[in-house]
């Protein structure tokens, strides 16, 4: 029972918690070619009016292909090195950080926008008032790179510290594009976190600002983000209903990444719908969308998930021919999260198939991944960076409420000399305000206390569930292997199996001990 529970919950988390963290939107359909702009390109000469053409061109194929976006960029950082032009060579680098991104190269994503960044910053430091707020948008741009590739690599705190920072330039600079790209990033976020409410409300805020600027494919974004909780949450209907809205409107735009995102969604709703035709039928249409356009980041999720649908399909053949494809392309891409999704399918697909031997490796690669000390610490540096940036913006309201307290406790004081005949009155009164201030103080503090107790019970009850789901896996998976290992009369291996489920049980047993005391 707690071996199937921990397949569905796996299964759940792969096909819909974190594939969504995987794309943080960033740009508006662009339905117009720019001809004017391509014919420009080809009469100028080699200046700094060129390399910023070979950038616009790179930004405008961003979403449609990436290969050609890639050659427009290369070219324009190789000619802004040649004419010794920093602004282009940030801005170069800055495009090839979304464009490795989009290819799920994080690593060089990374070093091109670190690199981006240096710049942009050294550049702001010498720049006059006039133009420092124009390289302040490139600066915010800039984070949002660096957050996607972080998020994308399994580094989900230094996703949201990114995103953080380029929110809060973006506000200050009135930014509505930005904020918008930044609160749909921050909700995707949320979803990792199962914190739905919080990601719909994200997801609200963009939307709303997509809505003013009258963008239909960001809206269909946003749309199509929201059904994504609403499969989380199992309310299918209205997901369902997001759906149909978001493919509306990136219908009337044809943005292919959109419709590739959409029906990679419907994909997902099928399959928990049981209806697995059509869960295929979406998919590989998602497929061909995404390998049209170049955006091959979001190829090992669709692998992936054709590969679950044969599974349920009990066509082994496929469904392990697809698996390993993303597994390929995971360690191609060299994502932590990624490889563990892949091991984790894998792991399903050995099990149904009473394969225990590959099925126990694969799970141990999983839960290594899963438990890893880093996702750990990133949840940690996650809650202190949103404390942190709230923190920074009351920072200002703060000031002017501890301003107001003071000037309140020098009139307290004035008014106190003036009445000092009334004093023991007043010390009266002072001690009833005092003693119910305490009593206030204690009440709530209990009630905080009891919070905080009730709070660290779910969360111990969590990881129990988690450890003890995992090890009674894990000794299933060998009680089957013991059992094959003794038809075969291999004496030997049985023996290590029985003393590796012995000290599993063992382990557990001290783990329960540790969190009952």
């Amino acid at each position: 029972m707690e071996h199937s529970k921990l397949l569905n919950q796996i299964l759940f988390y792969i096909r819909i918690c974190y594939p969504v963290l995987f794309w943080g939107f960033t740009a508006k359909s662009q339905n117009n070619i720019p001809d004017s702009l391509n014919n420009l390109l080809n009469n100028q000469k080699e200046d700094l009016m060129k390399v910023n053409s070979l950038i616009e061109l790179s930004n405008f194929f961003r979403y449609s292909n990436t290969d050609t976006a890639l050659l427009f960029a290369n070219t324009a950082l190789d000619l802004a090195y040649k004419l010794d032009y920093n602004p282009g060579i940030a801005d170069s680098k800055k495009m090839l950080s979304a464009l490795h991104a989009s290819q799920g190269k994080f690593n060089e994503g990374l070093e091109f926008g670190f690199a981006a960044l240096e710049i942009y910053n050294s550049l702001y430091s010498a720049a006059p008032e006039a133009l420092k707020k124009h390289i302040s948008v490139k600066i915010a741009d800039t984070y949002q790179n660096l957050g996607h590739n972080s998020t994308s690599q399994g580094n989900i705190a230094e996703g949201l510290k990114y995103n953080l920072l380029s929110l809060h330039l973006k506000e200050q600079l009135g930014d509505k594009k930005g904020a918008s790209d930044t609160y749909y990033n921050l909700g995707l976020l949320n979803v990792e976190q199962k914190d739905y409410a919080g990601a719909l409300k994200n997801f609200q805020s963009s939307l709303k600002i997509s809505q003013e600027l009258n963008f239909n494919s960001d809206m269909a974004l946003c749309y199509n983000a929201m059904a994504t909780v609403y499969i989380n949450l199992g309310l299918y209907s209205e997901a369902s209903k997001q759906c149909s809205t978001a493919l509306l409107l990136a219908e009337m735009d044809k943005d292919k990444f959109s419709l590739a995102e959409i029906y990679n969604n419907l994909g997902n709703l099928n399959y928990f719908q049981e209806n697995y035709s059509a869960a295929l039928k979406n998919n590989f249409h998602a497929l061909s969308l995404y390998e049209e356009t170049g955006i091959y980041q979001q190829v090992p999720f669709i692998y992936n998930n054709i590969g679950l649908v044969y599974l349920k399909e009990i066509n082994y053949y496929e469904s392990e021919r697809y698996l390993n494809m993303a597994l390929t392309l995971a360690k191609k891409m060299n994502s932590f999260e990624l490889l563990k999704i892949s091991y984790a399918n894998l792991f399903l697909m050995d099990s149904t198939r009473g394969n225990y031997k590959n099925a126990f490796l694969n799970f141990s690669l999983f839960v290594k991944y899963r438990d890893s000390l880093s996702n750990i610490e990133n949840t940690k540096k996650m809650v202190q960076q949103q404390m942190q940036y709230d923190f920074n913006k009351k920072e200002d309201s703060t000031r002017v409420v501890q301003e107001i307290k003071e000037a309140l406790a020098l009139t307290e004081i004035n008014s106190h000399k003036i009445t000092r005949n009334f004093s023991l009155v007043g010390l009266v009164g002072v001690v009833f305000f005092s003693t119910y201030s305490f009593y206030r103080y204690r009440v709530e503090k209990k009630l905080q206390i009891h919070q905080s107790l009730l709070n660290e019970r779910l969360r111990i009850s969590s990881d129990l569930h988690d450890e003890v789901g995992s090890t009674l896996s894990g000794i299933a998976m060998y009680s089957h292997l013991t059992k094959e290992q003794f038809k075969e009369g291999q004496t030997q291996e049985m023996v290590k199996s029985l003393n590796i489920m012995q000290e599993s049980s063992a382990q557990m047993v001290d783990k329960l001990n540790d969190i009952v005391w």
